[in-house]
C-alpha cells in the first residue's frame, strides 16, 4: 500500500523527470498508479487509425480500421518498448493531461469498485484527492 506522501513523491518524480526531458522514465513512474485490469489505460496520443496508450503493462498500440465491405471496425492491440513510441508522440505530451486522465480513470475505478477490498483502492483514494491545479502550477 502506498501511502499519500508516497503517492505524493511518485507524482512529484513524474513531473521532475517530464521537466527535464526524461519522458520515458516520467511514463515509467506513473504505471504503477494506473488501476488494475485491461479495460484502464492513459491515451498518449493518436493519428487517424493509431492510438498509442500507457496502461500497468507500458506501451500498447492499438489500430482500428473499417473493415471493407462490412459493417463494423477491427481492432487490433499490440504491446511495443518504450523506445518505440513516435518522437511526435513523446513531443505533443502534456504532463497536466496525463495526470488529469490518470485521476479520472482511477476515480471511474473507484465508483466500479465500491465494496471491494483490493489493494489498489488506498492508491486511488489518495490519487483522486491531489490538488492537479496546484501541481501543474508548480
Amino acid at each position: 500500500m502506498e501511502s499519500k506522501n508516497n503517492i505524493e513523491e511518485i507524482v512529484k518524480s513524474f513531473m521532475d523527470n517530464f521537466r527535464s526531458n526524461k519522458v520515458i522514465e516520467a511514463l515509467k513512474t506513473i504505471t504503477k498508479l494506473i488501476p488494475p485490469g485491461e479495460d484502464y489505460g492513459i491515451v498518449l496520443g493518436e493519428s487517424s487509425n493509431l492510438k498509442y496508450l500507457l496502461d500497468r503493462e507500458g506501451v500498447v498500440v492499438s489500430s482500428m480500421r473499417l473493415e471493407e465491405g462490412l459493417p463494423f471496425i477491427i481492432s487490433t492491440h499490440r504491446r511495443i518498448r518504450w523506445e518505440l513510441i513516435p518522437r511526435w508522440i513523446i513531443d505533443d505530451l502534456d504532463p497536466c493531461n496525463l495526470l488529469t486522465q490518470l485521476i479520472k480513470i482511477n476515480l471511474e475505478w473507484l465508483n466500479i469498485s465500491k465494496g471491494l477490498k483490493h489493494k489498489h483502492i488506498e492508491v486511488a483514494e489518495k490519487l483522486v484527492s491531489l490538488d492537479t491545479s496546484k501541481i501543474c502550477s508548480t
